[in-house]
């Protein structure tokens, strides 16, 4: 087995399909997956306990999980006092990370491993969807023809690609769905600007009507009366009737800040389990090529992703604004 030494920790172990989308990335030769006992015994406890999963089910799960990696396992770990600048319940998942030589250690729980307390041990503490989309970048054949594979041997009902990427949009939003609207091609870092004529530009001209069934016209509305509003009070009546909940959004400084030095691209992603396509993805990227951010030897492009809503009308709205693409339940408020 080839790839970086890729520490588990149990939320990312614990949703099914998130689980074995990762264990099947690992059976070729993505990344070697490396889990102490004391994790799994974490893993069967909130399964069994918190999910209500049967007892003999939840073991024959681990079962298989230790049978399929026999290497995985981590041991000696138990000896470490655990570095304190780490949340104490965590300690033992750094330690095992540590002494299971990992380059990685995967987890949802980011704060409870601070950056100081991987420094000298160069353990890159990395969020599931930013490791799966780093992963993607680093080798997108392989690490499609194993979510092909992932798809094929899910038989009941039968599943194509885009049913997995559904089925873990709920935990990995950012990953299924932009590879869900890449699929194929040779990478997740795509071009910032579609390639289009004149005539067809997706962004509307000065002169021209507006649509706001467009989600591409109404973003770029938004930017436009965001870089007005200083000097022009319509300009940000304009910005706030274009903004879902104006009030979550304040004076919209921070807004400026987060994205000084980035351009608008024109790339619509329609959020892959929103079969009625009304949540909408676009990003805002560095003005300055070749930006991005790097964990252990993964890099992946900066970018600030907007969230857009359709109501009912079919009139699009910006709902939020980060560095992440959110869960379509929690934009929902499910």
């Amino acid at each position: 087995m080839t790839g970086q030494i890729v520490l588990l920790d149990a939320n990312v172990l614990v949703p099914q399909r998130l689980s074995s989308l990762f264990l099947t990335l690992a059976e070729h030769d993505l990344f070697q997956p490396r889990w102490s006992e004391e994790i799994l015994e974490e893993v069967e406890r909130t399964l069994v306990h918190k999910l209500g999963l049967d007892p003999v089910k939840a073991g024959r799960r681990l079962d298989a999980m230790r049978r399929a990696f026999p290497r995985a396992t981590v041991t000696g770990h138990e000896e470490l006092p655990g570095d304190p600048r780490c949340d104490p319940k965590d300690r033992h998942v750094y330690s095992a990370a540590q002494v299971g030589f990992a380059d990685v250690l995967v987890t949802f729980n980011l704060s409870d491993f601070p950056a100081t307390s991987t420094e000298v041990d160069d353990v890159a503490v990395v969020d599931p969807d930013v490791f799966l989309l780093a992963l993607h970048d680093q080798d997108p054949r392989e690490v499609e023809a194993a979510i092909g594979h992932e798809a094929a041997r899910m038989r009941q009902p039968a599943q194509k690609v885009s049913d997995v990427l559904r089925g873990v949009a709920g935990t990995v939003p950012m990953m299924a769905n932009v590879l869900h609207h890449h699929w194929g091609q040779s990478a997740t870092t795509m071009p910032a600007y579609e390639s289009a004529g004149v005539e067809g530009s997706p962004w509307p001209s000065p002169d021209g009507e507006m649509d706001f069934t467009n989600p591409q016209h109404v973003l770029f509305m938004w930017w436009t009366a965001l870089g007005g509003r200083l000097n022009n009070p319509e300009a940000l009546g304009a910005l706030q009737r274009l903004t879902w909940s104006p009030k979550a959004f304040g004076d919209y400084v921070w807004v400026d800040e987060a994205l000084e030095g980035f351009s608008l691209a024109s790339k619509v992603y329609f959020a892959v389990d929103a079969p009625a396509r009304d949540i909408a993805f676009m990003r805002f990227i560095p003005e300055v090529a070749g930006d991005s951010r790097t964990f252990a030897a993964m890099k992946i492009p900066r970018a600030v992703y907007v969230t857009l809503v359709a109501a009912e009308d079919g009139h699009w709205w910006v709902w939020g604004i980060g560095n992440r693409i959110p869960a379509t339940r929690d934009v929902r408020g499910d």
